[in-house]
């Protein structure tokens, strides 16, 4: 079954001129449309890469994101820190709030 997510990949720690080559490692995996990829300075000794958008991954999260990060290492030449943050947009907690004839009543005296 697949479903709609929104992902996040956070690259720290890499060797900041394969900058462009991890940007193309996430471009050619991540199939999304209109990429945000972007780099971020953390810190004054940190600089991150950014990247988000939409991913249809089906029941794969893990997969994906473990496979993304062997990308990311093989860009980098070496190892770096690789966090990969997935929301699934189809299965977000939801609240539902009624309002009745006897809520009217309450809230409207109120108003």
């Amino acid at each position: 079954m697949s479903m709609f997510y929104r992902c996040g990949v956070y690259v720290k720690e890499f060797d900041p001129t394969r900058k462009d080559k991890i940007f193309e490692a996430i471009q050619s995996y991540w199939h999304f449309e209109e990429p945000h990829l972007y780099e971020s300075t953390v810190d004054d000794n940190e600089r991150a890469i950014d990247a988000e958008g939409e991913a249809n991954l089906g029941n794969e999260e893990h997969a994906f994101a473990e496979k993304l990060a062997i990308l990311i290492w093989k860009a980098n030449k070496n190892k770096c820190k690789v966090t990969v943050s997935m929301t699934c947009l189809e299965d977000l907690p939801t609240e539902s709030y009624v309002f009745d004839e006897e809520n009217y009543i309450k809230i409207m005296a109120k108003v």
